[in-house]
């Protein structure tokens, strides 16, 4: 892979001395720039972050505590649900016996035989 991206006048045999870039030179700057990334001479340029890494055991405890939270709650949506059914279960049956009863045109009707029955006897 040639280091230079310049158009040669001439077939590359050879490094061009027209050229700009210096392969020697580019293939020092990249050993010498590895070999600092390698051993930082500045290293005052990170600085440690502060905080720690939870350890297994205390990652353990938490989720055997979320865990038991999970159970409560499901238990008491469980719970909640059983109330639910039985108030519907109430609804149903007071609805059906509701359905059963005479409405208020039944009780006027009854009002008008009753008239109309205490009327030629009195």
């Amino acid at each position: 892979m040639p280091l230079c991206t310049c158009t040669p006048p001439f077939p590359r045999s050879s490094p061009a001395p027209w050229c700009p870039v210096n392969p020697l030179q580019e293939r020092t700057k990249v050993k010498a720039l590895s070999e600092e990334l390698e051993n930082p001479l500045n290293v005052h340029r990170w600085r440690k972050l502060e905080g720690s890494d939870p350890g297994t055991y205390e990652m353990i405890q938490k989720i055997q505590t979320l865990q038991k939270r999970l159970i409560t709650k499901t238990e008491e949506v469980v719970e909640k649900d059983l109330l639910i059914q039985e108030k519907e279960k109430l609804y149903m049956e007071l609805k059906n016996i509701l359905a059963r009863q005479p409405g208020p045109e039944v009780a006027e009707q009854l009002s008008i035989y009753q008239v109309g029955y205490r009327g030629p006897q009195g």
